[in-house]
């Protein structure tokens, strides 16, 4: 959801994190229920309503765009945690509006120490169908915490406390469902996890939510809490890790205190191309996002695609060559540059 407001001078930069943007450019944050909106001097983009509103009022309060950034991640955690979790990870690139050099932030899950290129063959050495999908073993050591805590260190103009404590209010006061009532039934209905039932259930799972319902997350809450006091050390240390811990030995996951201790978020150089005269930056390994996106603009730059028609089967039939081959390339020689050499 868009929530539109103005900032005072002074602040300008550009963020994108996971599915949220926030984008500030320097002059009263003007909250809008509108779907669609637009601005002059700023923009708080996300999935939720709640979690937009929460980005949009830490620009009010002289925050800056990492700062709303990281409040609306931490929000979205309770009100659309698909579209932002602390048990996962993801990508962060930041433009300053200084002349700086663009910053990416690589928080993305890593995979648990113990790991090994077996773990989801069987005997024969085939792939276990669902394997990798349907249990302990697929999780990886969350990124997300740690991204945000580095993300606050090189930008943040706030009190790290200002940006977590709306998400612990969301999460222990609870939120209107609206929409979400009818795709959370859908979800509990699917499920035979009593636990995320006792969580995500009304009355333990037995009745269906309302559009009108109240979801309070309390143990959600209790984590947030730790992390708003503590940090770091709320998430990969002390009853949150302990809990992770136990929870991975109880479903056999692979994931230790060790390598919730190991876990560092890493900045990076973003990949840096140029298309018609416009400086194109975005994420270098391991994620291929960013060498597709330069390798595809390399070879359309040599078409006229505005000649041959918007949509004709000749423009559709180059953008399509162009990504096939750029995912060729993608899947010969991309992966983990921490581990391997690529060509770029």
């Amino acid at each position: 959801m868009f929530r539109r407001f103005s900032l005072g001078m002074g602040h300008r930069v550009v963020v994108l994190i996971g599915l949220s943007l926030v984008v500030v450019q320097g002059t009263t944050v003007m909250a809008q229920d509108h779907r669609n909106a637009t601005s002059a001097h700023g923009m708080v983009v996300s999935i939720s309503v709640e979690a937009s509103d929460v980005g949009a009022k830490i620009l009010e309060q002289g925050g800056n765009a990492v700062d709303a950034a990281i409040a609306t991640a931490f929000a979205l955690a309770v009100t659309h945690p698909s579209a932002g979790n602390i048990g996962g990870g993801g990508l962060m690139l930041v433009h300053p509006g200084d002349g700086s050099a663009p910053t990416f932030i690589d928080y993305r899950e890593k995979a648990p120490l113990s790991s090994t290129k077996t773990m989801f063959l069987d005997e024969q050495g085939d792939y276990v169908d669902g394997g990798s999908r349907k249990n302990h073993l697929y999780v990886g050591v969350p990124g997300t915490v740690a991204g945000m805590v580095l993300a606050h260190e090189q930008f943040g103009s706030l009190a790290w406390t200002d940006l977590v404590t709306p998400a612990v209010i969301l999460a222990e006061d609870g939120f209107v469902l609206n929409h979400l009532a009818a795709q959370l039934n859908r979800v509990l209905e699917r499920s035979n996890n009593d636990e995320f039932k006792r969580v995500y259930g009304k009355s333990g799972g037995d009745e269906p939510w309302l559009p009108t319902d109240r979801l309070v997350l309390p143990d959600l809450g209790r984590t947030l809490r730790r992390i708003n006091e503590l940090g770091l050390d709320g998430f990969y240390s002390g009853e949150t890790a302990d809990l992770l811990h136990e929870e991975m030995q109880r479903g056999g996951g692979y994931i230790t205190r060790e390598d919730l201790t190991a876990y560092e978020a890493v900045i990076r150089e973003p990949t840096h191309g140029m298309f018609r005269g416009y400086d194109i930056y975005s994420s270098p390994p391991p994620s291929s996002g960013g060498i597709s996106l330069t390798l595809m603009l390399n070879v359309l730059e040599n078409f006229d695609l505005k000649a041959s028609g918007r949509w004709s089967s000749e423009t559709v039939h180059i953008i399509v060559e162009t990504m096939r081959r750029a995912y060729a390339n993608r899947a010969k020689y991309l992966g983990d540059s921490d581990f391997i050499d690529i060509p770029t």
